[in-house]
């Protein structure tokens, strides 16, 4: 049951190093915050265009199929019905 428990093992000054490296860090500087949240702004709007033009296109595509499709249908049972009745 030892393995649940962290114990604390090696000399006395090793044993707070995590805890003073997390306490001592400190927000990076407001310019660099701001500029990376106007990358990952920029970023997202060439994301979202980019989506937007595909989705595009793709609407397109599938309004065009589902136009062409009950004309192939037609066809398909057209070619198909004479060759069926003549297997009878």
């Amino acid at each position: 049951m030892g393995w649940l428990i962290k114990e604390k093992r090696g000399p006395a000054w090793k044993h707070g190093w995590t805890e003073n490296t997390i306490t001592s860090a400190s927000l990076p500087p407001l310019p660099v915050i701001a500029i990376f949240f106007i990358v990952v702004l920029l970023l997202f709007l060439s994301f979202c265009i980019s989506y937007s033009k595909q989705m595009e296109k793709t609407v397109i595509g599938t309004n065009l199929f589902l136009f062409v499709l009950p004309v192939l249908l037609i066809f398909l049972v057209q070619w198909i019905s004479p060759r069926a009745q003549s297997s009878l």
